[in-house]
């Protein structure tokens, strides 16, 4: 995906893509199933990614404390419309969602999910 995103970047593009992954040494069993990062995990990272992808001036940088406060932000913010949402999502998709996100707050309190921005050039 790397590769075919540089080649239909024009020369001097940037490529940026949010990432959700688990911290070093934390394995995917120690989080709930449905809190797992939604990306491809890769033991070689990103940022060696893009570069072997042919990326230059790869930068990674770790956005954990801004999507926690976002996410406790909606989910607190759901929470609080609780009623009327249940009944225009339905209460099973809203209880999955508000799961997650306790799941997410939780799992990125204890140090275990973290959520990078990562942004490269193409040559």
């Amino acid at each position: 995906m790397l590769r075919a995103a540089y080649r239909i970047l024009r020369p001097g593009g940037t490529a940026a893509f949010a990432v959700i992954a688990l911290a070093e040494g934390v394995e995917r069993s120690a989080l709930h199933e449905d809190a797992g990062p939604p990306h491809p995990e890769t033991d070689e990272g990103y940022p060696l990614l893009m570069e072997r992808a042919g990326f230059v001036d790869v930068d990674c940088i770790d956005v954990s404390a801004e999507y926690l406060e976002t996410t406790t932000g909606w989910l607190n913010g759901w929470e609080s419309e609780a009623y009327e949402l249940r009944k225009l999502v339905g209460i099973d998709a809203f209880d999955l969602q508000q799961g997650r996100r306790r799941q997410h707050v939780s799992a990125i309190e204890r140090g275990q999910l973290l959520r990078y921005l990562v942004s490269g050039r193409r040559r």
